[in-house]
């Protein structure tokens, strides 16, 4: 079928034999996106001189190719995670640890056990859904590296942290430290400088 159409093409019986496996219908709507996004960046990669096999990180913390990778989409899911324990280990050389993954929009927490990611074995969570994916056993929390800090008014003063995004997108975040710490902290503790844009 693919090469009549020249269109990707998802065999669920080759992702699972168990009936209702969510599985396979979501690698059916991933497919197309990984196809593209993976041939482009083999393409970006080729015009920088990389020659290199191009392998991309599996949600359990393996290694696939990136051929791999855009027949089975699915397999890739929480990879971002899985690297991170891969990559905790291989810069620290600690076996056990608890790792944060802070990202923009979440901070994704989960465990190295001897050296190797702790695997869920009931399958990836996405929201309230399990897709019985081999994935890292993770939480992920909606506070990141670019959620947004309010201060409450009034006698209850206190820090709001949120998930909603705070950065470029929505707008520069320059001088909210020195806004909140006015608020905050009396004049004479305040010595920090603060940067702002030109």
């Amino acid at each position: 079928m693919a090469e009549v159409t020249g269109r990707p093409v998802t065999c669920s019986h080759e992702l699972s034999a168990r009936l209702g496996d969510p599985k396979r219908a979501l690698n059916a709507r991933l497919i197309g996106l990984t196809h593209r996004l993976i041939a482009r960046a083999e393409e970006t990669l080729c015009a920088f001189g990389v020659r290199a096999p191009m392998m991309v990180v599996r949600g359990d913390g393996a290694l696939m190719s990136a051929a791999q990778a855009q027949q089975r989409p699915i397999e890739t899911i929480l990879s971002g995670t899985a690297a991170s324990l891969v990559g905790a280990r291989w810069l620290t050389g600690v076996r056990d640890a608890l790792v944060a993954d802070i990202g923009g929009n979440t901070t994704d927490i989960a465990l190295l056990r001897d050296g190797v990611p702790l695997i869920d074995p009931a399958g990836a969570q996405v929201g309230r859904f399990r897709t019985m994916v081999e994935a890292v056993a993770m939480r992920a929390h909606g506070l990141g590296g670019d959620s947004e800090v309010q201060v409450a008014e009034g006698l209850a003063g206190s820090l709001i942290l949120g998930s909603r995004r705070f950065g470029i997108a929505r707008r520069w975040p320059v001088g909210l430290g020195e806004r909140m710490a006015r608020r905050i902290l009396p004049r004479r503790k305040r010595r920090w400088p603060v940067w702002k844009p030109r």
